[in-house]
């Protein structure tokens, strides 16, 4: 388990060309991990919440003085919670795999100009070792 304070400056302003107020919340996460067959396969899997304030979103119609960018508003009560998987390990001798997958509906109950999108990310790789030998005869 673990439990984190979030404080990010913005970098976003607002329709009178003031930066947000620092990005301030709570992020708090429990998981699992297991090493299976022998070591050769790893997974874990996780729950979070995150809470923030001062979440910056569109101030539609309005733009930064001076400049093209859209303006910004802080959000109050942003909340995301959503779970992680992964599973890792070696299919074959020296082939490795790895497969994730997160989801992290954000839910925003205090920030209705927050629009609600499904953020599910699906993540793969694989790593290959080959052995060689090169023979230098002079």
């Amino acid at each position: 388990m673990s439990y984190t304070s979030i404080f990010n400056p913005q970098t976003a302003q607002d329709r009178n060309g003031r930066y947000l107020d620092p990005l301030e919340g709570d992020n708090c996460e429990a998981g699992l991990k297991a090493d299976l067959m022998d070591g050769r396969l790893r997974v874990s899997g996780a729950v979070f919440c995150i809470e923030q304030n001062n979440f910056a979103v569109p101030d539609t119609g309005y733009f930064v003085p001076g400049a093209m960018d859209v303006a910004s508003r802080a959000a109050q009560g942003a909340v995301s919670e959503g779970y992680e998987l992964e599973a890792q390990g070696e299919v074959l001798p020296g082939w490795d795999v790895s497969v994730g997958w997160t989801s992290s509906p954000p839910k925003t109950p205090r920030a209705p100009m927050c629009r609600p999108i499904s953020r599910d990310v699906c993540s793969t790789w694989r790593r290959n070792t080959i052995s060689a030998a090169i023979c230098w005869i002079a």
